[in-house]
């Protein structure tokens, strides 16, 4: 029968594996024998949910809990009771001199630090954040090392993906030649994988070929250029790329989809392919791919890079051609124009005689049958918008006294609905020997869509304006407040992009509400996500906050639970925080309510948040703000005016 070990009781899966391991081979022997530190530690670590281990003694022996198991992988469970180095021999190069600080009585503090790991049968780029912190055993001597950690591998990965995304915006918005396009593209994809070689290569109709214009390749690479029959690099993948599916050759001598093949990849200094092919409508339109001179591991980052590029950059050659293809057209239109074919009217001024084409009477809604007929005066000019007339009738008047060119824009009511259009008229007046005004060519197109996208576009314009300049005084008075009272650059930091943090939740709450505002509850759950909604208990009805009123009680309520966390109610276990709010006649009245922390006393300096909230927030909200430091806790109540519509009950 086993000893009993009360601290290695519960732990789940690693508390079992703890209690039935035969310990006869371990450096960490037998658990009765283990010191009081030691046990500790592991009660600590197995009924955690946070992944931690220790590592114990002059050999390191490594004991874990259920939450790093995970960790491990394709190590687990054999790593119970190893030495440390042999368990992480493909990092220990780069963690030794943070075991060694740790084991000399220093703990460290290491963020997003990138360890290339090998723990699922494939080398891969992770990152990581970590402490290892020194343990003394009875003697008071360091017996071993503690570690709390989070891979931090998917938030690196998706930073480095949004900027990634931003990079393809800067690089290819200026560009309109579908060629300039893609070899931009190609090389931004290339730089950013290291990868040897990158192109996109266009299918032709029979989906039989390749066909490569440009590419991007660094080193010994050399380009890849020309067409390329997709059968010579084995059926198996032609079939593939075909049916639209992602190709990740890690080692084209060794995958079975190249291996028979490998000949021809070889020919093309090819080790290692990505190729991302697009579907567009049934069928495959262009094919990005990636090259590596030797073997690689390519990642799911890689390929959701790739994809991402792909996408982006086929819609932006489509988009080019498109833009290129109009302006082929619209010279075409021009010269049809000029010559009177395309929605048109031709007056002989000498006789009255008018023509004018189907185009033209659809634009104006006269009848099909009234191409030859009308009085000039009588006719179109009735047709003008009233607001408008005086202005057009005054520059026909002008334009016919000295002929030549002429082009102006109004508005119109078209004679069969009543509908108001935009009109734009150019054409040019003749003129007899004598210099009178004998024929009058006109070619006249419908801008309506135009004019409301400007109309538009400019109201879009001041909107952006505005809230760009209000979220940059905002950002500007952050900073500036937060470097002036903080105590170190390192809290300067934290602070400022935690307020920033703040801000960017509000702005994501109005972004998905297209800037209309935001609800009370809304803003109040955003505010108490970083410390848990367990702790919160939020009340109120309904009230929807515009804009700036909701960016400025979100502020308030980041800088009133900020405080919590240090100082306040936050601090300690058993502390909660109300918030509650109602809707009255004339406002929204908020009250922040801490109860269950440690004793509160009046500050004896007013920091940023407190003049934030009783100085800077009461002037932006035009209402009221008070602060009381009660001993129970901390009580803020904000009052803030609200539009008569607010308040749904």
């Amino acid at each position: 029968m086993r000893p009993r070990h009360d601290f290695l009781l519960g732990g789940g899966e690693m508390g079992e594996r703890l209690r039935a391991h035969d310990w006869s081979t371990s450096p960490l022997g037998p658990p009765e024998a283990w010191p009081q530190s030691l046990r500790t530690s592991v009660s600590i670590l197995l009924n955690s949910g946070h992944p931690m281990f220790v590592a114990w003694g002059p050999e390191l022996g490594f004991l874990y809990n259920d939450a790093y198991a995970v960790i491990l992988g394709d190590k687990h469970p054999a790593a119970l009771g190893r030495r440390f180095e042999e368990i992480w021999a493909d990092i220990w190069a780069d963690i030794l001199p943070l075991v060694e600080t740790a084991l000399s009585g220093e703990a460290t503090w290491s963020e997003d630090l990138l360890l290339r790991m090998f723990r699922h049968g494939y080398w891969e780029d992770t990152w990581w954040t970590f402490s290892y912190s020194p343990v003394r055993d009875e003697s008071g001597a360091v017996g071993g090392m503690f570690c709390a950690c989070t891979e931090t591998t998917a938030k690196v990965l998706g930073e480095r993906r949004l900027k990634f995304q931003l990079a393809i915006a800067e690089r290819l918005r200026p560009l309109t030649d579908p060629r300039a396009i893609k070899a931009a593209a190609a090389s931004l994809l290339g730089e950013t994988l290291g990868a040897g070689r990158v192109g996109f290569a266009e299918m032709e109709a029979d989906e039989s070929w390749l066909t490569v214009e440009d590419d991007w390749a660094v080193g010994d690479m050399a380009p890849f250029l020309g067409r390329f029959r997709l059968e010579d690099f084995g059926p198996g993948l032609a079939e593939r790329l075909r049916a639209g599916q992602v190709l990740r050759i890690d080692d084209v001598q060794t995958d079975p989809l190249t291996a028979e093949h490998a000949a021809s990849f070889a020919a093309l200094g090819i080790g290692a392919v990505l190729a991302m092919p697009l579907v567009k409508e049934g069928r495959v339109v262009t094919v990005l791919s990636a090259h590596m001179a030797a073997p690689r591991a390519w990642t799911d980052d890689d390929q959701a890079m790739a994809q991402e590029l792909v996408e982006r950059t086929w819609s932006g050659v489509q988009r080019a051609r498109a833009e290129n293809r109009l302006r082929e057209n619209e010279e075409r239109l021009r010269l049809v124009q000029a010559a009177g074919g395309v929605g048109s009217f031709d007056w002989d001024m000498r006789t009255g005689t008018i023509h004018r084409s189907p185009e033209y009477l659809q634009l104006q809604g006269l009848p099909p049958d009234q191409g030859e007929a009308g009085s000039y005066t009588d006719d179109w000019l009735s047709r003008v918008h009233p607001e408008d007339r005086d202005r057009v009738w005054q520059g026909f008047l002008d334009d016919r006294a000295r002929t030549g060119p002429f082009a102006r824009e109004y508005r119109i009511v078209r004679a069969s609905d009543g509908e108001v259009r935009w009109i734009h008229n150019r054409g040019r007046i003749d003129a007899d020997p004598q210099g009178r005004a004998v024929r009058l060519l006109s070619v006249q197109t419908d801008i309506t869509d135009r004019k409301r996208d400007e109309t538009r576009h400019r109201l879009l314009l001041n909107e952006l304006n505005h809230r760009v300049k209000n979220t940059l005084a905002t950002i500007q008075s952050i900073a500036a407040q937060t470097l002036r009272n903080a105590a170190s650059l390192a809290q300067a930091q934290a602070d400022f992009e935690n307020r920033l943090l703040a801000l960017s939740r509000t702005h994501d709450i109005l972004t998905r509400r297209t800037w209309e505002g935001a609800t009370a509850a809304e803003i109040a759950e955003g505010a108490i996500q970083p410390y848990g909604p367990e702790r919160f208990r939020c009340e109120g009805p309904t009230v929807d906050l515009p804009p700036q009123t909701a960016l400025s009680i979100a502020m308030a309520l980041h800088e009133l639970g900020t405080n919590a966390a240090k100082y306040g109610a936050l601090s300690a276990p058993g502390g909660r925080v109300e918030i509650g709010w109602t809707a009255e006649t004339a406002g929204l009245r908020l009250t922040w309510r801490e109860r269950g922390g440690p004793p509160v006393a009046p500050p004896t300096r007013r920091g940023f948040g407190s003049r934030l909230l009783e100085r800077g927030l009461a002037r932006e909200l035009g209402g009221g703000v008070r602060l009381t430091f009660d001993p129970q806790g901390v009580v803020c109540e904000i009052f803030a005016p609200l539009p008569d519509d607010a308040a749904d009950g």
